[in-house]
């Protein structure tokens, strides 16, 4: 079986990652079996949810969500109208390329 050198230099990379990993979690071992074992005397904080949801609070939240929205939409007919315009120069100089071939036949 035939092995890239990135190949091995991935495993070997792996192979000293995980033995970097156990040497350390062998020299933590000892420190933390002597650690006291104290229960928590604190109560665990569980997050409150407020009931009470103001009115102002769910519109603001609304009123921000429309205005990125009308942001998103003015930039996409902005763009767009760039489109427009572009395209309407390039047909300007297309039809007075014509005239100008037009008016050169004539003489």
């Amino acid at each position: 079986m035939k092995f890239e050198i990135s190949e091995i230099i991935a495993l070997f990379g792996l192979i000293f990652g995980f033995s970097g990993m156990a040497i350390i979690i062998l020299r933590k071992i000892p420190v933390l079996v002597e650690l006291p074992q104290i229960p928590s005397k604190k109560p665990v904080l569980k997050p409150k949810i407020s009931k009470k949801i103001s009115f102002e609070r769910v519109l603001e939240k609304a009123l921000r969500k429309i205005r990125i929205q009308l942001l998103k939409l003015e930039r996409i007919l902005f763009l767009k109208i760039q489109q427009i315009k572009r395209n309407s120069e390039k047909e300007r100089e297309n039809i007075k390329y014509w005239e100008k071939i037009k008016r050169e036949l004539k003489k």
